[in-house]
């Protein structure tokens, strides 16, 4: 069940919403939670119902690890145990297939394909889940029953790409969520997210997708403007894709009177490498700094060890998002990218605004080639008609750039909707200042009628980009 399908928003959230409410009207406390841990499951259980049993063994022996942990003279044992299991499930699910491809290629011969199929959202919940089990470890508490650990951990907006949320951040929220009244000023704010992230990836990433796509199938036929035109098309995909994904997560959560964190912050105006990850996957990015770059060391030991614990933590976050060497490649590159910037500012050295924020933008651009294209050649070949700017490329500019009138208009609605994100009002800005009227009214019922008939006039809703990692 996708985010972006008439099942979802005309139908499970609407029914989950009401039943949420009726719950919450007749007192029925503590069900409330319970009530919604299951719709989670079924959610999750509408993708693959035999993944559930997946899920439902992760989640108990991450409790019962949990539970364990306080009482135990040495924990250490347990959270070994705890690591062997989300990582052993992640491992074989996501990896098996890659390691087994790699080491039958240094015998030369060929794997078989072991026809694994990843289980959606197993790399969020498994960095979720080892996340709990540290701070349990760290702070030798547990007082939270399974009902609230099993929403905790299915809680359907943010179960299948995030955003990666902490215990300590959400189990308060679910234990007073039966005290609370509906707030109706969150699901005013809630509407306005889901329409802002449904407008970003039906009308704008997925159009930019059919360019993506259209230019990576034949990277041979590009000219240097038309590989361009294919690699920024994927940066601001991309981009609109995964926020769109998470303003709709956000909104569907505060439906329910709850809070997740945000994700983005205008990440493409960033003047640095390190800027870059502080505004993009923000959980994500924090979620690296505690639990693998500190432990590595973090900043202890001087510039060196700190410069190898910064790039061993983005070549773990490049292998985190696929299983391919490009994906290795992506992570090496922002993990040279911020040992660069971190030698740069310990030199005192500065750029000029403008300089510093172009540098950072091509940059990020063009690592995006590797983590989007299927092999190196591709990618490579694509960087390098990125480069080259032959005596014919000025000439072929008007070609490659137009596309008939549907062309240019997408694009200039692209680029104005990009101007007023980046630099006026993003998602999370808009949906501080909304305030129910008949204004606001109108704008949600032609956002999702646009969106229906849309929707009704494709064969299927497309996937999130992220679901893949």
């Amino acid at each position: 069940m996708l985010f972006n399908s008439i099942q979802y928003l005309f139908l499970f959230l609407p029914l989950v919403f009401l039943g949420f409410s009726l719950l919450r009207l007749f007192g029925n406390g503590r069900v409330m939670n319970v009530f919604l841990a299951l719709s989670s499951l079924v959610f999750y259980g509408s993708w693959a119902p035999q993944y559930l049993l997946l899920i439902g063994f992760s989640v108990c022996v991450n409790y019962l690890i949990g539970r364990t942990m306080p009482g135990a003279a040495n924990p250490r044992p347990l959270l070994l145990l705890g690591f062997t299991v989300n990582l052993g499930l992640l491992g074989y699910f996501k990896y098996a297939q890659f390691a087994l491809d790699n080491v039958m290629h240094v015998f030369g011969s060929s794997a078989p394909a072991l026809n694994i199929i990843l289980p959606i959202g197993i790399s969020f919940f498994t960095f979720q889940q080892i996340s709990f089990l540290v701070d349990t470890y760290r702070d030798r508490e547990m007082r939270y029953d399974f009902a609230d650990y099993l929403l905790f951990v299915t809680f359907f907006p943010q179960l299948i790409a995030g955003p990666i949320v902490y215990h300590r951040e959400m189990m308060p929220q679910f234990r007073e969520l039966p005290d609370r009244k509906t707030d109706w000023s969150m699901v005013n704010t809630g509407l306005l997210l889901i329409a802002i992230g449904l407008i970003k990836k039906v009308i704008i990433a997925d159009r930019l997708g059919l360019w993506v796509a259209d230019g990576y199938s034949d990277v041979d036929a590009l000219t240097f403007w038309g590989a361009w035109k294919t690699s920024l098309a994927y940066t601001f995909q991309l981009y609109y894709d995964f926020s769109g994904y998470m303003d709709i997560a956000l909104g569907s959560a505060k439906l329910f009177n709850i809070d997740l964190p945000w994700n983005f912050n205008s990440p493409y105006l960033s003047m640095n490498i390190q800027e870059f990850w502080q505004r993009w996957h923000i959980t994500l990015g924090r979620f690296l700094r505690n639990y693998v770059y500190f432990p590595l060391g973090g900043n202890r030991g001087g510039l060196i060890p700190t410069c190898a614990n910064l790039f061993l933590t983005f070549l773990i976050g490049g292998i985190w998002h696929g299983a391919g060497w490009t994906f290795v490649a992506w992570g090496a590159m922002h993990g040279a990218g911020m040992v660069v910037h971190r030698w740069y500012r310990q030199g005192g050295f500065r750029l000029p605004r403008p300089a510093a924020w172009l540098l950072t933008f091509l940059f990020v651009n063009a690592a995006w080639v590797y983590f989007r294209a299927p092999d190196f050649s591709t990618a490579n070949g694509l960087l390098a008609r990125m480069a080259d700017f032959g005596p014919e490329a000025r000439q072929l500019a008007v070609q490659a750039f137009s596309g008939g009138l549907e062309f240019s208009g997408y694009l200039a609605a692209i680029v104005l909707f990009t101007i007023q994100d980046h630099f006026y009002r993003d998602s999370h800005e808009w949906a501080a200042v909304c305030r129910p009227s008949p204004v606001i009214a109108a704008f949600y019922t032609a956002a999702f009628a646009t969106i229906a008939l849309v929707l009704m006039s494709a064969n299927l809703p497309s996937e999130f980009l992220y679901f893949q990692f």
